[in-house]
This record gives structure tokens, sequence and C-alpha cells, in this order.
């Protein structure tokens, strides 16, 4: 198995600072576009990917919307799952769509999943006649 290249190893590599690597990753602060060159090309040599865990730990959001339709099989919650998740991948945001087949348990189950994942949100389009969703001692914290 090769081993992961991480940002020490193109700071290194670069001959630059971790903050300054990071800084071009990120495309955040001040950097020569000669500097912003030579990080993208060594990223592009080593096959580097960003840790997106640990950046989510770090900035305290997962980029990551979670989907709970009841029946994906039906064509119009298709369409709209379809086009949220368009929506959403062009905000720079990832999905996970949890197909509850109109089952209570299951629905109750994906929420507990999604909330342990630590999405930044949850779209419901539930199938339940009578749909609740329970506060956690956390959020009644907020």
């Amino acid at each position: 198995m090769k081993k992961k290249v991480t940002i020490k190893d193109l700071a290194k590599l670069s001959g630059f600072s971790v903050a300054t690597v990071s800084r071009v990753i990120n495309d955040n602060g001040r950097f020569s576009e000669e500097t912003r060159k030579r990080v993208l090309d060594l990223i592009q040599q080593t096959g580097y990917q960003m840790n997106y865990s640990a950046k989510s730990l770090r900035m305290k959001k997962s980029f990551t919307i979670g989907v709970l339709v009841p029946d994906i099989s039906n064509f119009f919650f298709g369409e709209v799952v379809q086009k949220i998740e368009e929506i959403l991948f062009d905000k720079g945001y990832s999905t996970i769509i949890c197909n509850t087949a109109r089952n209570n348990k299951k629905e109750s189950a994906y929420l507990q999943m999604l909330e342990g994942k630590g999405v930044d949100g949850i779209i419901v389009i539930s199938g339940a006649e009578d749909f609740s969703f329970e506060e956690t001692d956390a959020e009644k914290n907020i």
C-alpha cells in the first residue's frame, strides 16, 4: 500500500512552511503566484488528497447535508433529491441520501446516524403522516 502524502510532506518537499502550504490548499491568506504554482504542482505530482475528516474537526463543519426521502424509486422524490444534490454540490457540499422506504424505524435510525456523523443539516422529505424531530440534549443547550 502506497504511503499517503501529508501536508507536512508537501511542506518538506516544497521548502515552505506547513502554514504556507495550508494557505495555498485552502486559498486563504497571502502567498505569491509562484508559491501557489509550486505547491499545486507538488500536489499533482504526489497525488496529495486533503483529509476532509481532519478539516471537518478543525472547522467544526462537515460540508455534508443529509437528505431523508421516503421512496427514492418514486419519480417525484427522485427528481427532488436529484435537484437538491445538484444545488448542494454546486455550493461545495456532499450529500448523504437516505431512503427510508416509508419505514418510521428506519427514518429514526437514519436521523440518529446523520446526527452522529455531524452533518451540517438535514433535509427531511418524510413519508410519515405524523413526523417529529426530537431535540437532542446538545441542541436544547443552544
